[in-house]
């Protein structure tokens, strides 16, 4: 199973390794990004000089209340630095959510469960716990269920018709 398919496709099982693999994969990715961003908008705050100033009162919303949904009108907002840095934060964080609840559906069903169970974690404090117990600490299924085979092969029938076992490594 490649990256792009663990990280972006609701089908299959990953094991808890896997889990947490794309889970840090996924912080590294929104670090990185961040840090990227951060550094171009010191960049072209630097390059402006000192007549930009931020200020506490200069919300999103004030800024967009003026303009309507013309072409020209989103064409200035884009030139805005501001506009670019939300316009790649919130594809990010799509990216990001879409990402997580792929991941969080594919332990799901490794624990054969209907990826349903990823809304769990919207109840508060008691959800995000049993996502963490379920999907991060308890194994998954042995063998294949009705997801697919096991990400670890355990239970996966060979060629020679020997029952592979990934913890012994043998029959």
């Amino acid at each position: 199973m490649g990256i792009l398919t663990i990280l972006f496709s609701l089908r299959g099982r990953i094991g808890r390794l896997g889990y947490w693999l794309g889970s840090l994969l996924r912080w590294v990715i929104v670090f990185a990004a961040a840090m990227l961003v951060v550094t171009w908008l010191s960049a072209v705050i630097a390059a402006a000089g000192p007549q930009v100033q931020v200020s506490q009162s200069d919300d999103l919303v004030a800024r967009l209340q003026g303009y309507s949904a013309t072409s020209s009108a989103i064409g200035e907002a884009l030139a805005r630095p501001g506009a670019v840095v939300i316009l790649i934060a919130c594809a990010l964080t799509a990216i990001y959510v879409w990402s997580g609840v792929a991941l969080a559906v594919k332990r799901w069903h490794d624990r054969n469960k209907t990826g349903w169970w990823t809304l769990i974690g919207f109840i508060p404090l008691i959800g995000p716990v049993w996502t963490f117990l379920e999907c991060g600490c308890l194994p998954g299924t042995r063998g294949p269920n009705r997801f697919g085979a096991s990400p670890y092969g355990v239970g996966d029938t060979s060629i020679s018709g020997v029952e592979t076992n990934y913890r012994t490594g043998g029959a």
